[in-house]
């Protein structure tokens, strides 16, 4: 683990606005975490399939569902990296 260090004239302020920073990230990325579970169980609902199915890639493409594949391929990126930035935030330790 790497150490970085810190150098300013108001110790305690800066630990506490560095904490507060970090969980308002922590807040918002956890929020979109949700919003995106949301988007993908919706087109997973549109699609009629569920995740495991889509993560295979047992499923047809047709005219009418390539939109929805595509989106959907899209958010589960997009859920991977929101849960990556997550779990990199939680590793974090703030050592005063």
């Amino acid at each position: 683990m790497g150490i970085i260090t810190i150098e300013t004239k108001e110790r305690e302020k800066t630990i506490s606005l560095i904490k507060d920073a970090l969980g308002l990230e922590k807040k918002i990325i956890e929020q979109s975490i949700s919003k995106t579970k949301g988007n993908i169980d919706r087109l997973l609902t549109t699609l009629k399939i569920d995740l495991k199915t889509f993560i295979e890639g047992n499923i047809e493409h047709s005219d009418e569902n390539d939109m929805f594949l595509l989106e959907l391929e899209g958010e589960v990126a997009f859920l991977q990296r929101l849960q990556d930035k997550l779990a990199s935030l939680d590793e974090l330790k703030i050592c005063p």
